[in-house]
C-alpha cells in the first residue's frame, strides 16, 4: 500500500537513536507472536528531522551535526598543540560556529528490512529501491549460509526456507539471521511523492 510521506512518524532523534528504536520497536512488535508464527519478511520505515552538515563523502551528501563536529575536532586536535594534543577553546568555538553556519535542517528516512519484502520510494516519478531481497538465490546470502554450515537447495535454505533472513524460524536460527538491511535517505520534498511497502506477493514477478 502506498504511504504518503507526511503519514510517516515525525520524531527528532539522532541516526543512531533512530536505528536503535527501529530495532526496539521491531522486537516489541514480534515478541508476542514469534512463538506461534514465523515472520519471514519485515520492513520498517522511520522518519526524523535532523541538523546535518554537507559531506560529499557520504552517500546522502550530508552527515549529522554531532558526528561532523567530533570528526572536525579530531582533525584539529591532530594538528593542535603537540605537547598536549588538544585544541584551544577558541578553536573549538570557531569549528562549531563554522559547522552550524553550514548545517541545515533536513528530514531523513531510515528503513530496515529482512526477507523479501520491498521498500520503494517514488522520487520524481522514478522508483528508488530502499530494501534488499534476502533470498536463497542471492549469491552473497548463499555464501553467508554456507559459511554458517548450511546449504542452499532449490534456492531454499536447507531446501526448506525461501528467505535467508527472517524474524522467528527459531529452528534455523544458526543459518537464518534477523539482522536487517538498513538505509538512510535524505528526503527531497520537491521530488519525493510516496513510499511503497510491499510483501513478496506483490513484488515478485512470478507471483
Amino acid at each position: 500500500m502506498p504511504m504518503p510521506m507526511r503519514a510517516l512518524r515525525d520524531r527528532r532523534h539522532s541516526a543512531h537513536e533512530c536505528m536503535g528504536m527501529v530495532g526496539l520497536e521491531l522486537q516489541m512488535h514480534i515478541s508476542s507472536i514469534t512463538s506461534m508464527f514465523a515472520i519471514t519478511f519485515f520492513c520498517w520505515p522511520y522518519m526524523s528531522w535532523e541538523d546535518r552538515v554537507p559531506n560529499q563523502a557520504s552517500s546522502t551528501g550530508s552527515t549529522l551535526f554531532a558526528p561532523a563536529a567530533v570528526s572536525a575536532l579530531k582533525s584539529a586536535t591532530e594538528g593542535g598543540d603537540a605537547s598536549t594534543g588538544e585544541v584551544s577553546e577558541g578553536t573549538e568555538h570557531s569549528i562549531e560556529a563554522r559547522l552550524r553556519s553550514d548545517a541545515s535542517r533536513q528530514r531523513v528516512l531510515y528503513t530496515a528490512n529482512v526477507g523479501d519484502a520491498r521498500i520503494v520510494l517514488c522520487r520524481n516519478g522514478r522508483a528508488l529501491r530502499l530494501s534488499y531481497d534476502h533470498k536463497g538465490s542471492d549469491e552473497n546470502e548463499g555464501r553467508r549460509v554456507a559459511g554458517a554450515g548450511g546449504l542452499i537447495l532449490n534456492n531454499r535454505v536447507n531446501g526448506v526456507l525461501a528467505v535467508t533472513r527472517a524474524l522467528g524460524d527459531a529452528y534455523m536460527k544458526d543459518l537464518v539471521t534477523g539482522h536487517p538491511y538498513t538505509t538512510e535517505t535524505v528526503i527531497q520534498p520537491d521530488q519525493d511523492e510516496f513510499l511503497i511497502l510491499a510483501c513478496d506477493g506483490v513484488s515478485k514477478r512470478d507471483a
